[in-house]
């Protein structure tokens, strides 16, 4: 689905196939919402101010349901990073 407007909590793939949630508004920037990746983004998704970029939001990504199983699972297996 197309982005006609951000919004803080929703999810969105960029470019690249990365999935980033939006999880800030600030007011007085060209570029008022914080993704999770560190990227800033305007109102459209586009991370860039006068060209395309691999960063910017092409679509709605929805949240996919949470198991109480997939929650325990987690809380007790934490993902390790390889060294």
């Amino acid at each position: 689905m197309p982005i006609s407007k951000l919004e803080v909590g929703k999810r969105y793939r960029d470019r690249n196939g990365d999935v980033v949630e939006i999880f800030e508004k600030c007011i007085l920037t060209t570029h008022p919402y914080a993704g999770l990746n560190g990227r800033y983004y305007r109102h459209n998704g586009s991370s860039g101010f006068f060209k395309e970029t691999p960063y910017d939001l092409i679509e709605e990504v929805a949240k996919e349901p949470v198991s109480l199983y997939q929650i325990v699972t987690r809380a007790f297996n934490p993902v390790k990073e390889a060294a």
